[in-house]
């Protein structure tokens, strides 16, 4: 009260309280806290999270440079492999038809004007027979498509890239072969790099 009485106006910008009222209580710092954290915890449960799992290929986190006995250690130990083997019991992608027609309707030489349980239909059997993906591994729900091993979504993903950026996707394939030549050569200093472009 005596410091909300000064004349200067930062002492009193620093009590802003109704110290007044006796039944109202100043904020204290552990309720400051605990709101804020439920505030954060409402945004959370809106939101759709995803993991990425960072694994150290070696020590010293050097380019090229691969430790099989390092990396082992880490996937054992983060539950990797149980991941996988669920994942690999059931469907490894869903989503929304919408989100996954907009995402592979390019692939298609003329694709559906609206996606939906249809479009999404119609993509799948589009993949099936032009890129020959099995059908088996699409699944269509109510609301959602479901595929189930990531390496057909990999695949995905590249004829996208392969369609929609064709030079992009070679230079991208170019530096690939180059980087792998280079850490063959690495490991083989009696190899030539270009060897293993041919």
């Amino acid at each position: 009260m005596c410091m909300q009485t000064s004349n200067n106006a930062f002492f009193r910008s620093l009590f802003p309280e109704d110290v007044t009222n006796e039944k109202a209580t100043p904020t204290t710092s552990g309720t400051k806290i605990r709101q804020s954290a439920n505030l954060l915890m409402q945004k959370l449960s809106h939101c759709t999270p995803h993991y990425i799992r960072c694994i150290k290929p070696n020590p010293k986190k050097q380019a090229m440079t691969f430790n099989g006995d390092l990396v082992e250690h880490q996937v054992k130990y983060l539950g990797l492999l149980e991941n996988v083997r669920v994942k690999g019991a059931g469907y490894a992608y869903r989503h929304f038809f919408d989100i996954f027609f907009k995402r592979f309707a390019p692939l298609m030489d003329q694709p559906p004007m609206s996606g939906g349980a249809d479009g999404c239909q119609q993509l799948v059997n589009f993949l099936c027979r032009k890129h020959n993906v099995p059908a088996e591994e699409f699944g269509i729900g109510r609301t959602k498509i479901f595929v189930k091993s990531p390496e057909t979504i990999w695949t995905l993903e590249e004829l996208l890239e392969q369609k929609v950026d064709p030079e992009g996707y070679k230079l991208k394939v170019k530096t690939f072969k180059e980087n792998e030549a280079r850490a063959r050569a690495a490991h083989n200093p009696g190899l030539k790099p270009s060897c293993t472009l041919l």
